[in-house]
């Protein structure tokens, strides 16, 4: 059995370089839609112009899936898309909570966040 080590790479997260990931964001898709079987045949129509910003979090490079109505939408990061305004709405929705000790370390605040930051404007 032959050994063809120039047809296989190791990468890690640390070889990430400004220009790696500037040519994998260039890369990236547009914004995707699924339509299922089930499908809201009657959005809106108005579209508006959202970019889902990167973040350090687990999968904060990673495109955002958005399900509604049926429809299945596949947002690339740090690229301007074309979406429903029914997705941005989605998104401006979308919070996780974040839970903070209380000055005396009995108890604790919870505190709603946007889960995605983002960009947006009209299309």
């Amino acid at each position: 059995m032959a050994n063809n080590k120039t047809q296989s790479s190791v990468t890690t997260l640390d070889d990430a370089t400004p220009e790696t990931q500037a040519a994998s964001a260039a890369a990236a898709p547009e914004s995707v839609q699924v339509k299922g079987a089930n499908h809201d045949a009657e959005l809106g129509g108005k579209k508006v112009i959202i970019t889902i910003h990167s973040s350090n979090e687990e999968g904060g490079q990673e495109a955002v899936k958005v399900g509604l109505n049926g429809y299945m939408y596949l947002i690339p990061r740090n690229k301007p898309s074309e979406v429903p305004v029914e997705v941005a709405e989605v998104i401006k929705n979308a919070v996780v909570q974040h839970l903070k000790l209380t000055a005396d370390g009995k108890g604790h605040t919870a505190t709603d966040v946007p889960r995605y930051a983002y960009s947006i404007s009209a299309a």
